[in-house]
């Protein structure tokens, strides 16, 4: 309450109005064996005007400390890990190690080679089961390797909806209640392959569309929703596509699309900057804003008659491999 949340306040704050945290505990054990703990990690809680707030963490690797805040890791100070204005963030969990465990380091975070290939299998079976559906895909293949010389387009469709939630009147019947708020949700994820040498490899290795639940208010883009029976066999979770995008991100390729870092934050999908290729960026003129994709499009000739995921990602992908020959 209140009253709780003044006194660690004032218990955390020091004549500066900074607030601090104990580096490091000594406590006794049961065994009257005293033991030495040093702060590891903590979470923080940053309110908004809203009242829902955000959640971040400070992570301590190798003497080395992190901010963690969604898909951004970034290097911070040790004083920016022990020292903050609590009336900015709220420490909510403190994760204190003891000095006999073995010091983490970053080797213990490696995430290399985690993604398996066995759910690509799922792909094929459907390509095997289903002929037609191999004018239009050609998914990644059982001996198909990727490295960091590859390059994979990448664009996505998303669309506004709003949440319903059911709600009971006094006399027992129900009602539905419509969230006036609108959440973005991506529906379509397409991937072009960089090597676009023959007609095969002009079918795209992704082209999931995600079947959103919710009532759909606004269709950003034009092409990014589907009636189900349209795309039937086109159908895909979100889980099954982001286990393909981090699966290609394990392997090192650089993704292109035409502002890239924005398709990323919608997919919640955190990609290194070494590994990224923004069209936008690499046709910007000094001083100016980046220009469109349309506009790129029609003044290097490429075909573009409306922007749709899976026109945006071939163009942008083409706009990129002509930025390689210049």
């Amino acid at each position: 309450d209140g009253d709780i949340q003044e006194k660690f306040k004032n218990f955390v704050t020091d004549f500066e109005g900074s607030s601090w945290l104990p580096e490091s505990l000594e406590l006794t054990s049961l065994n009257e064996e005293d033991k030495e703990y040093r702060l590891a990690a903590c979470v923080l809680h940053i309110p908004c005007s809203e009242g829902k707030g955000h959640m971040v963490a400070h992570v301590c690797i190798n003497n080395s400390y992190y901010l963690v805040n969604d898909t951004l890791i970034q290097p911070i100070s040790k004083e920016q890990m022990y020292f903050f204005n609590v009336d900015v963030m709220t420490p909510c969990i403190l994760v204190y190690k003891s000095v006999d465990h073995p010091t983490l380091t970053m080797a213990d975070f490696d995430v290399s080679q985690s993604i398996k290939r066995e759910f690509l299998a799922d792909d094929q079976k459907l390509i095997e089961l289903n002929s037609a559906l191999a004018k239009h895909i050609q998914p990644i293949g059982p001996d198909e390797n990727f490295s960091s010389n590859d390059y994979i387009g990448l664009d996505c469709g998303v669309i506004a909806n709003c949440k319903q939630e059911t709600d009971i009147n006094a006399d027992g019947s129900y009602k539905t209640i419509t969230s006036t708020e609108n959440s973005i949700v991506v529906t379509r994820i397409v991937c072009f392959r960089g090597s676009i040498q023959n007609k095969q490899n002009l079918l795209p290795l992704m082209d999931d569309h995600i079947q959103s639940k919710e009532t759909v208010t606004e269709y950003v883009n034009k092409l990014a929703n589907f009636e189900p029976q349209q795309f039937a066999k086109h159908l895909s979770t979100f889980k099954q596509s982001y286990l393909k995008l981090r699966y290609l991100v394990e392997q090192k390729v650089i993704f292109v699309g035409h502002k890239i870092e924005k398709k990323l934050k919608l997919l919640n999908l955190y990609v290194p900057k070494n590994q990224m290729q923004d069209t936008a960026l690499l046709y910007k003129l000094s001083r100016h804003q980046s220009l469109s994709l349309k506009l790129l499009a029609t003044y290097f000739g490429f075909s573009y008659s409306r922007s749709d995921p899976f026109r945006d990602c071939f163009v942008a992908l083409q706009l990129y491999k002509h930025y390689l020959k210049l």
